[in-house]
């Protein structure tokens, strides 16, 4: 049985560092200023009021890029092998 939950704990181990790697990648391949938006309202967890003023945007500007950056890392996870059912 532990041989069970180690080798379990290995498989989800290597799934979730496959995940991350595949994320990254499809991060680096989108412009710098999607990387940026996305960064900051996910990764540094910030608001579009607080995101709009460091990329010297409006709000509105910030929330359209967001949706935009947003579309094109879904569109780099599939064209890298990754389906809905991947999230």
């Amino acid at each position: 049985e532990p041989f069970n939950s180690s080798q379990e704990f290995l498989e989800e181990e290597y799934i979730r560092d496959s995940r991350k790697a595949i994320l990254n990648k499809a991060l680096n391949k989108l412009k710098p200023e999607y990387r940026q938006v996305l960064w900051l309202l996910y990764f540094e967890d910030l608001q579009y009021k607080e995101i709009s003023i460091i990329m010297n945007k409006s709000v509105h500007a910030t929330q359209m890029l967001a949706s935009r950056a947003k579309q094109a890392l879904k569109n780099e996870l599939i064209t890298e092998g990754f389906t809905d059912e991947t999230y």
